[in-house]
């Protein structure tokens, strides 16, 4: 049931007794604002990372080789490689690694790295490969850093060049990777080389010498086609396909690289499954950019596109198409006999073990190098290599949501139960050669992944807003309350984490003592213990947001360093975990309005309080919470002595009961919300209305509102808190469960509420934990599908 006044936003009439939060006073003093903020200042870190990634980028950038005037491709990793073959086709692609040298000479050392000077450093010491030491040139880029941090960073810098043998069966060593002495004067097979790029930084930091490495392995196929020449008395230039891989060529002059370490004379085709769906993403040092983590890459995926929470049964996930990529390579030599061209009738398939296969031959589309779509009675022409993109959709709207359901479940542990591929649905290619009579079926060997989203709207955002579906976090990862607490049990009795039924560390002896409830977390058990402590002394508090339990923080200090506050000032606090700090250019630009009108600071940045990213000074509740706490602890290199402000206080009887949230005090400049469209587009909504109530100085009585802006309890008087206006009323059932319901009756009178419930059989009381307090949010404005708010076109 949606509730919404003149202003669209949502209310109930709650009592909260000032028994129920022990010291009900408290809860309602108003806190004042400290210094916070997530503008980060670690320049000396992040410049230090941008002077690495340029050392890198540059050197890549040398092996991966561009295009000449004419279209060429002739440089780097190019002007090492060769051919024996006198005509186009399928043949052998050789490396030469001692021309190497001609690519990284005192020219390159001295005129390509255009913000280093070559100069000796004692810390330079044993490197390999193709090397050499630098220091950085005065007036060139700094990365934000003043002369006299580069003067007490002392700093230098090396980069090495080292090739790679990747042939098991070449290895000296019997390892896979074996490093190739770089004046190695023979050819070897391309596909057997890469390259390692390491780069290092040497500095100093408060007179300790350290230092930064970074690496990247270059696989010689991966620059993809060089241009090169017969080894006929013509020289007749061609194409050289390292990998063996790419479109077909209509004009016959390209050369195909022998695919695999040795030949295969049974399979006439060789399928080569590309692992190109990501899974997850990297975080640089510098923060400012994600990349595709590569080495969690899966073949295939059912992927989620609306975020669910993962209480959600599995047949109410929705689901977007299935893309699968391989590579075909022709064996010339088979058990089809000699052949330049064969033809066959593909089909996919999704199945466990022999099962059942879950896909409709109508719904699967073969595209073959990135422009030839074949339908399910044509033939698929293979003739040396060629890519293949296998789209799987049930609908024309790209949904797969029949499959994957049944892949993708809890039952399964989301198709990753089982100890092999075979124990889990999996893709398989049939080719059916017709005119051979032979079929064979090439499996991938890796069963189909589940994928997740990790936030709302997490198809606008990219990696690292989605990931297996087994490893999704308990809430939305943009989520500032546990949104997800409202599929849980009303009243779960056997959490551990139940507050209501806990007993202090050190009870109370008497109402006098200290009201307040602090806590620290058990590192051996993962919970936590409780205390009481005296509410004006300074302590860290714990906060809800970003979908998950955190110590606020103060960023700008350095270093950084966990806020330390006093108990009433820990609303304010936990909202002021939304600050943000943006460059204004960037945001009009991305925003698309040139001409908003944004507050700024003295440094000319747009420095406010994201109130669609405010935190919430929230009580955990569930084992969950606790265990994802503890894993972000011990990421942020907490001690788990630290004693912290938790959203409870005591009872009077010896137990910790959960504090009701309230509506943060704000201040005239709390208006922006900034997120994200379903568009793609990123927008700033601007919300500027005060609740203005009548309130009461004994502060028993309540509204509730959930709004983009304005979360939890507003004080008000018992009668008329906006003049003729009539609220309904939150109510609990009656029974074991309880469940939280709105009452049809409405009444401008706060005394009327035990009436208006008792009609509906229900008492006229509040919640009374973390996961009811959710479900109250939801029940007067529902959580929004795209946003980690309620709607934001409410005002």
């Amino acid at each position: 049931m949606k509730l919404r006044n003149e202003l669209g936003m949502s209310f109930v009439e709650i009592l909260i007794a000032a028994a129920l939060v022990g010291g009900g006073a408290l809860i309602l003093t108003k806190g004042t604002s400290i210094l916070t903020g997530s503008k980060v200042a670690r320049k000396s870190s992040i410049g230090l990372q941008l002077l690495n990634e340029d050392l890198l980028s540059t050197t890549t950038g040398l092996l991966t080789g561009v295009a000449n005037e004419k279209g060429e491709k002739k440089s780097g990793v190019c002007s090492m490689v060769s051919t024996n073959s006198k005509t186009p086709g399928v043949a052998q692609i050789f490396i030469n690694v001692s021309r190497g040298s001609q690519i990284f000479n005192n020219n390159t050392w001295s005129k390509k790295y255009r913000n280093w000077e070559v100069q000796s450093d004692k810390r330079c010491k044993k490197l390999s490969g193709w090397n050499k030491c630098f220091r950085l040139k005065e007036g060139s880029i700094n990365a934000g850093l003043t002369p006299k941090q580069m003067a007490d960073l002392d700093l230098a810098a090396s980069v090495e060049v080292i090739p790679v043998g990747m042939n098991p069966y070449k290895s000296p060593t019997g390892k896979l990777f074996y490093k190739v002495n770089v004046d190695n004067n023979k050819n070897m097979d391309v596909k057997d080389i890469s390259f390692k790029v390491r780069t290092t930084l040497y500095y100093n930091k408060l007179d300790t010498p350290q230092k930064k490495i970074q690496e990247d392995l270059i696989w010689a196929p991966s620059v993809g086609t060089c241009d090169g020449n017969l080894a006929n008395k013509g020289k007749s230039p061609v194409k050289l396909s390292l990998s063996g891989m790419g479109a077909s060529d209509p004009t016959g002059r390209t050369i195909y690289n022998r695919s695999g370490f040795t030949g295969n004379e049974e399979n006439p085709v060789r399928v080569n499954w590309r692992r190109t769906v990501a899974q997850a993403g990297v975080v640089l040092e510098n923060g400012r950019y994600i990349t595709t983590d590569k080495t969690k890459n899966i073949y295939g995926s059912c992927n989620e596109v609306t975020y669910k929470c993962p209480q959600i049964a599995a047949r109410k996930r929705q689901y977007g198409p299935i893309n699968m990529i391989m590579n075909l390579t022709l064996n010339t030599q088979s058990v089809l006999g000699k052949n330049s061209l064969v033809k066959a009738k593909p089909k996919f398939s999704i199945k466990r073990g022999e099962s059942i296969n879950l896909v409709n031959d109508d719904h699967v589309n073969f595209i073959v190098d990135n422009r030839t779509q074949i339908g399910k009675d044509e033939d698929l022409t293979i003739s040396g290599s060629h890519s293949v993109n296998i789209n799987v959709q049930e609908t024309s709207r790209g949904s797969t949501n029949n499959l994957c359901r049944k892949v993708c479940h809890e039952g399964n542990g989301y198709n990753q139960t089982g100890a092999t591929y075979g124990d889990k649905y999996s893709p398989y290619l049939n080719l059916d050669f017709y005119e051979f009579d032979k079929s064979f079926n090439y499996s991938s060997n890796q069963g189909l992944g589940c994928t997740a989203c990790y936030m709302k709207n997490c198809a606008q955002f990219g990696l690292g807003t989605f990931g297996p579906m087994h490893e999704m976090p308990g809430q939305p990862q943009d989520a500032p309350v546990p949104e997800c607490h409202q599929h849980e049990p009303p009243m779960p009795k056997l959490s551990p984490f139940y507050f209501a039924k806990f007993k202090l560390k050190n009870a109370p002896k008497a109402d006098t003592d200290p009201a307040c409830i602090k806590a620290r977390l058990d590192p051996s058990t993962n919970k936590l213990i409780l205390d009481t402590e005296n509410c004006a002394k300074k302590l860290p508090v714990m906060c809800f947001n970003f979908g998950r339990y955190l110590l606020a923080r103060d960023v700008f200090s350095q270093p950084e360093s966990l806020s330390r506050i006093k108990f009433e000032e820990a609303h304010r606090r936990c909202f002021e975990t939304g600050r943000e700090v943006s460059d204004p250019e960037k945001l009009r630009e991305f925003t698309g309005n040139p001409s908003i009108n944004l507050p700024l600071n003295q440094d000319g940045d747009f420095d406010f309080f994201n109130l669609a990213n405010q935190g919430s000074f929230l009580a955990p509740q569930l084992t969950k919470d606790i265990e994802q706490f503890s894993q972000w602890m011990n990421q942020n290199g907490l001690s788990t002595s630290t004693w912290f402000w938790i959203s409870m206080v005591r009872d009077g009887k010896g137990k910790a009961r959960v504090l009701p949230p309230r509506v943060t005090e704000f201040k005239g400049n709390d208006v922006n919300a900034l997120f994200y469209l379903p568009s793609r587009n990123l927008h700033l909504k601007k919300h500027n209305e005060v609740l203005n109530f009548k309130d009461d100085p004994g502060l028993n009585n309540f509204l509730l509102t959930h709004h983009v802006k304005f979360k939890g309890l507003i004080p008000v008087r018992n009668q008329e808190p906006a003049g003729n206006r009539k609220f309904p009323f939150l109510c609990r059932k009656e029974g074991n469960r309880g469940e939280l319901f709105i009452s049809k009756m409405q009444s401008t009178k706060l005394e009327k509420g035990e009436e208006a419930c008792k009609k509906e059989k229900g008492l006229f009381l509040p919640p009374n934990s973390t996961t009811q307090w959710v479900v109250a949010y939801n029940l007067i404005n529902k959580f929004h599908e795209q946003y980690a708010f309620p709607n934001p076109w409410q005002d």
